[in-house]
């Protein structure tokens, strides 16, 4: 019981390891704002799982790389979000093609707003 506590308690993570991280960033990264936050996760899937439920409500949508980790987007299926997916090429999401893909966005074939 006392572990459950605990670690409800610690939901930011251990403060020691966060101020460690903190302070590493701002040296090393050097934020362009003094009041950044920095998360610990489990890994890359936990940390996008915490973003999805933080920043997504039922039915908004995600534009994703046409090739992403099917875990991600398991992430926002509880949350009924809607991904649309975008060519890539080497460098990642195409610019051009995330550009049609906006431009010519219609609503009711994507069932949400763009």
């Amino acid at each position: 019981m006392l572990s459950q506590v605990v670690h409800v308690g610690l939901a930011r993570g251990i403060p020691q390891l966060q101020e460690f991280l903190q302070d590493y960033s701002t040296r090393f990264f050097d934020p362009a704002y003094a009041d950044f936050a920095v998360l610990t996760h489990g890994g890359n899937t936990d940390g996008w799982n915490r973003v999805t439920s933080t920043l997504l409500n039922k039915g908004d949508g995600v534009l994703v790389e046409e090739f992403t980790y099917p875990a991600s987007l398991a992430c926002s299926l509880p949350l009924g979000a809607n991904t649309v997916g975008i060519p890539m090429d080497s460098h990642g999401m195409r610019p051009d093609a995330l550009e049609e893909v906006l431009a010519n966005w219609n609503e009711e074939e994507r069932g949400f707003k763009r």
